[in-house]
């Protein structure tokens, strides 16, 4: 596929290699700006005297300006804030979100006004996410929807992770407009000012979005009426953790939200009605403006957007007399997202959405193609032919996206293509159903059990896939690396034209993955992890501990809980550093409690040593005596934590991002 014939691909593509360049190398913006200037001098004597260079000085000056805008966009700031926490600070704004109950706690989002603390105050850019820890809070008598408030509590900005492999909780905040999180612990520590009127159009999304609550509740019901808001709205604040979990076990997480398939069914239905306007360009705004007001009511999610700007584009052209390739729609749609919000690039749900339709256009178009071809006897069945048609559409949909999904959550779902050939049409149905109640309300209670029943269904089959040995198959983490050496291979076998460049291509992949895998683990501190091998781990800034000790294919991993945060970590920790380790199984254990720790539930938090001790590391001790235990103890005044390794240690890695992973020799 030659680019020449994709100009806004290209484009696309060079001006996300300049944020990526940008973000790498960190170049300051009077420097960036000294060479574009420069780049702009040259491209303009190009132009003039050697005319067949100018697309290569027109591409370079479009990733210049794509590395100088992310620049600008992004800034110092958030990098100095990241893992600030303000304990005792003030919180004044407005709230702009309904409450949601959720595990032991409520929440909801707030536009600041300002942060106050310690006589200072600041005013964070984007909402913060507000969670209520009072066992008398519920939705109804905690702030509402346009409340003006002031509340106490604990204010952070997530840091980047601590551990290598982590998720990057805090970035996937920042990427979705959440500048924090404050944690408040009293109801009566809320005071609210007043209430502020929304704008209309702000009334307008609020009472749509209402109406759609009130639907699902009154008329579907139970999960399955989470579940509809969730593909009506985006609402997923009420879906239950677990049946998140059993989605994203079996690869189908992407029906839970409002995403390219919602959104082309809401498409497919606006261009049919607006088809018998005559005039163009009125036919046009007729179909902006109810898709716009959509993406308005849902939220602008990065495969939302995707597919709304691809539409109209596709509109644009089609009204304009212009030829349209989908995959170049896709490039233009990606470059206009990324001149709007050059940080979306390192967004996960950006980066998920344009490979599963880059998928769909590269890979099911070829496979479809070449079934037709070879074995026409099999789309001669109508039912034969459309059920190969989505597993094909599903396939492709995924193939590229499997790098992201080993990379971000290191596990796969080989049974997801099947799943979703069978759970995609009976969602769809539900969707179908929704909509059409909420547009014929006389008819709502008929439209909502067939949402219901449709629903359940695909509910039903995707948590029986889970129970399957195959629904989730646990992977190796992999580096940056690899992940772009995946991709690019990925797409290399996806340009083939014969069976044969398929598999020759394949092999290839596989042995610069091979290779690739190599080199990442041997960057990797862990690597070649063995006997005598310790991990000191920071839980958080409150000062709570995990040392975790790898020997004989068995890690035991030995924590300091000084707060709530420091407890949900020590599990995850312990799966993290197993996963990365090799080890065939873990082992937890509360120091300050001396109990093991078997699941999530029985961490425990507690502090017993006294609050002076909660803001710094606790020292500690390192034993070899069989008979001690992990405990506290006191020596000379001061309190440790007494780990007993019973064993010569030969390296210990001190696993701090502060200091960007050191590793200490030692011997004793």
């Amino acid at each position: 596929m030659s680019l020449k014939y994709y100009p806004a691909l290209k484009h696309g593509i060079f001006f996300a290699l300049g944020i990526l360049l940008s973000r790498l190398l960190d170049p300051s913006i009077p420097s960036l700006l000294a060479v574009l200037g420069g780049s702009l001098l040259l491209t303009f004597f190009i132009a003039s005297y050697i005319r067949p260079l100018f697309p290569i000085a027109l591409i370079l000056l479009v990733g210049l300006s794509g590395g100088l805008l992310y620049q600008v966009q992004s800034g110092d700031s958030e990098l100095l804030l990241q893992g600030l926490e303000l304990p005792d600070a003030e919180l004044i704004g407005v709230v702009s979100s309904d409450p949601v109950a959720k595990q032991g706690y409520v929440e909801w989002r707030i536009k600041p006004d300002s942060i106050l603390w310690r006589n200072q105050g600041g005013v964070p850019e984007g909402e913060i996410v507000t969670r209520l820890y009072d066992s008398s809070a519920t939705t109804q008598n905690v702030p509402l929807l346009g409340d003006h408030i002031a509340l106490r509590g604990t204010f952070r900005i997530p840091s980047t992770p601590t551990i290598p492999g982590e998720f990057d909780y805090g970035g996937w905040l920042r990427s979705r407009g959440i500048a924090g999180t404050f944690d408040c612990y009293r109801r009566r520590e809320i005071y609210r000012f007043g209430f502020q009127k929304p704008t209309l159009i702000g009334a307008m999304r609020i009472g749509v979005r209402r109406d759609v609550r009130s639907f699902t509740e009154k008329w579907i019901g139970g999960e399955e009426g989470d579940i509809a808001a969730a593909l009506l709205i985006g609402d997923r604040s009420r879906i239950d953790p677990t049946t998140r979990d059993t989605f994203s076990a079996t690869g189908t997480a992407h029906l839970l939200a409002v995403s390219g398939l919602h959104v082309g069914l809401i498409v497919l239905v606006l261009f049919v009605a607006v088809s018998w306007i005559p005039r163009v360009w009125i036919r046009f705004l007729c179909f902006a403006l109810p898709l716009s007001g959509y993406v308005l009511i849902v939220g602008d999610t990065p495969s939302v957007l995707r597919a709304a700007t691809m539409a109209l584009l596709f509109l644009i052209a089609y009204n304009t007399g212009r030829l349209t390739r989908p995959i170049n729609l896709l490039g233009g749609a990606a470059l206009l997202l990324l001149l709007l919000r050059p940080s979306s690039l390192f967004d996960i749900g950006f980066q998920l959405s344009f490979s599963a339709v880059a998928g769909i256009f590269l890979v099911y178009t070829p496979l479809w193609n070449y079934l037709r071809l070879r074995f026409p006897r099999t789309t001669t069945f109508p039912i034969l032919g459309r059920l190969l048609q989505l597993l094909f559409l599903s396939v492709g949909a995924q193939i590229l996206t499997i790098p992201f999904t080993i990379y971000y959550f290191g596990y796969l779902s080989p049974i997801s293509p099947v799943i979703n050939l069978l759970a995609v049409p009976l969602i769809s149905i539900g969707l179908g159903a929704s909509l059409a109640g909420l547009a014929v309300p006389l008819a709502a209670k008929w439209f909502g059990g067939t949402a219901w029943l449709a629903i359940a269904a695909g509910r039903r089959l995707i948590e029986w896939a889970a129970t399957l040995t195959t629904a989730k198959v646990e992977l190796q983490t992999i580096g940056v690396l690899t992940l772009t050496v995946m991709l690019l291979g990925l797409l290399y076998v996806a340009f083939s034209r014969t069976p044969l460049q398929v598999l020759l291509r394949s092999i290839s992949l596989c042995f610069l993955l091979f290779l690739s895998l190599t080199v990442d683990r041997r960057l990797d501190p862990l690597f070649h992890s063995s006997s005598g091998y310790l991990y000191l781990v920071p839980l958080s800034r409150s000062g709570g501990i995990a040392t975790a000790l790898h020997h004989n294919n068995h890690l035991t991993l030995w924590y300091g809980g000084m707060s709530v945060r420091d407890s949900n970590s020590a599990k995850r920790v312990a799966d993290l550093l197993m996963r990365r380790t090799g080890a065939a199984e873990v082992e937890v254990i509360d120091i300050l409690n001396d109990s093991i720790v078997r699941s999530s539930n029985d961490l425990l938090v507690v502090n017993p040593i006294g609050p002076e001790y909660g803001t710094s590391h606790i020292p500690l001790i390192l034993t070899n005596a069989s008979r001690r235990r992990p405990s506290l103890v006191e020596v000379a005044g001061e309190v440790y934590a007494q780990v007993p390794l019973q064993r010569k240690l030969m390296r210990t890695i001190i696993l701090d991002s502060r200091q960007n992973w050191r590793r200490i020799e030692w011997d004793y």
